[in-house]
């Protein structure tokens, strides 16, 4: 199969030819994400020097690639990530590896017992801005151990203004000689491209995490056998998960039931949702400690609400629960309440609580922001399985992506995506419909796209094989014809 091999300028208009006929040597698929690598090379005529073919060559580092079959259909697309010149026994290479173009530094906050929401806090992006319009925005997260807010700064800021914002150039003498000149190039697929990106989304936390030096005993007495914290929703949202700081004093076998209730003139009302988390888990002493509700509850905007706890079993005077609150009343927009078996009492502090909006992992991915280098999202199914909106900033865009699919969906399907030709995002459920029948033959032409059949179940045409597989990888070679892996 003859393959044409197109470049693109980084906004994707196609360049001229640069009158090289680039021959394929591997082209690889993978889940999740389609394109993988790919290896091309060419080998000028010598009406040119060859320093001036390198300067081409490097021309095409980081350009967005597409490679057509014979019908003009994106086979497989992707961007430069390493080009490789020889010329005799020199060879030059220059890579995008390990390049970034734009830094931002994050320190500890000395709020030890704030919890990952209140952990870090980043300094000002700090960017190459030639280097962005070159090769795209490279992003970087680089984490200090000291809390150091100018030395977070000046960290991001010598990482810009030093090479570490450029291809990283290597230079090498070659034991095998070739006699004119040679050029590779190595590619990846656009998934691989997330990793560029650092994922982030401040939005969609409702907590008051200050304090720590005062607390609230619950269950010893009958003075104390509830607490409720009241809270205000600004913007509506559904909550699936309840964080409190809390230990036990003694050996509690029981629990502690955190409930969801509606307000009801300033005092905790109609029971929305609850959750019991049992002894065991408080041991260790104080933490962060989850309540998980068997499904989200929606909160309605500019409402208040109430998080009511008691316990599980009997007071006890000697195995008991207590819960951190703030050192006074320093959450605006609620308050705490008491109950002694006659009345609410107000107090003069509130409780450190913690309440992420979730969303299920189909509509986070679907609610992405817009991808430069992408067109788009289609996801084809709902998940049904739930995850908190608000992340911070540690992990790659493409890691984040990958750890959703990998939960699922609730009714146990695995998850997968694929960047189609159009760079669209496609996520779906394995195995992926259609069904494809592969008729093994010595046709130059394929019938389908690669990504097509990713995820996709196969019906292969021999006696030995009649169950249906899936198909997990491709590896395409024009020695060896597209070659599947598949889970049988």
């Amino acid at each position: 199969m003859k393959c044409t091999v197109c470049f693109d300028t980084i906004a994707f208009e196609p360049l001229p030819s640069d009158g090289l006929d680039w021959q394929v040597e591997q082209l690889t698929w993978a889940l999740p994400g389609g394109a993988q690598s790919a290896v091309l090379s060419a080998e000028p005529d010598g009406a040119l020097a060859g320093e001036v073919w390198l300067e081409r060559l490097a021309e095409r580092l980081g350009c967005p690639l597409r490679i057509l079959d014979p019908l003009g259909r994106v086979f497989w697309g992707g961007w430069v990530e390493q080009i490789t010149w020889q010329s005799g026994n020199l060879e030059v290479s220059a890579t995008l590896a390990g390049m970034s173009n734009r830094v931002v530094c994050r320190y500890p906050l000395e709020q030890v017992t704030a919890g990952e929401w209140g952990r870090w806090a980043a300094g000002e992006w700090q960017q190459d801005d030639a280097s962005v319009r070159r090769y795209g925005r490279k992003e970087s997260l680089i984490t200090l151990p000291m809390p150091d807010a100018r030395l977070a700064e000046q960290t991001a800021l010598a990482h810009i203004t030093g090479s570490r914002s450029q291809p990283r150039w290597h230079t090498r003498h070659c034991p095998d000689h070739h006699p004119g000149v040679r050029m590779r190039i190595t590619a990846r697929g656009w998934w691989q491209r997330l990793d560029w990106i650092c994922d982030q989304e401040p939005r969609g936390l409702l907590a008051h995490l200050g304090g720590g030096k005062t607390r609230q005993v619950l269950g010893r007495e009958s003075s104390a056998i509830k607490l409720a914290q009241s809270f205000r929703v600004e913007q509506g949202f559904s909550a699936g998960q309840l964080w409190l700081r809390a230990a036990a004093v003694g050996s509690p076998q029981d629990g502690l039931r955190c409930s969801v209730c509606a307000d009801d003139n300033g005092r905790p009302g109609a029971l929305l949702a609850e959750s019991t988390l049992p002894a065991w888990a408080f041991s260790g002493g104080f933490r962060w400690l989850l309540w998980e509700l068997d499904a989200p509850c929606s909160l309605a905007a500019d409402t208040h609400y109430w998080l009511v706890l008691e316990r599980a079993g009997a007071l006890d005077g000697q195995h008991y629960f207590v819960l951190e609150s703030d050192d006074g009343p320093g959450y605006a927009l609620g308050e705490l309440r008491r109950w002694n078996a006659a009345e609410w009492l107000l107090q003069a502090e509130d409780l450190r609580f913690c309440l992420p909006a979730m969303q299920q992992t189909s509509e986070l991915i679907a609610g992405l922001p817009p991808i430069e280098f992408l067109q788009g999202v289609r996801v084809w199914q709902s998940s049904g399985v739930w995850q908190p909106q608000w992340r911070t900033l540690k992990k790659t865009l493409r890691q984040t992506l990958e750890t959703w699919l990998a939960l699922g969906t609730q009714a146990g399907s695995q998850l997968s995506a694929v960047v189609d030709g159009q760079r669209i995002v496609q996520v779906f459920s394995l195995p992926h419909t259609p069904q494809v029948d592969l008729q093994i033959s010595q046709t130059e032409q394929l019938p389908f796209i690669p990504e097509e059949l990713l995820g996709g179940s196969l019906a292969i045409p021999f006696p030995q094989l009649h169950n249906l597989c899936r198909v997990e990888s491709l590896r395409y070679t024009p020695q060896q014809g597209l070659r599947l892996q598949t889970n049988l």
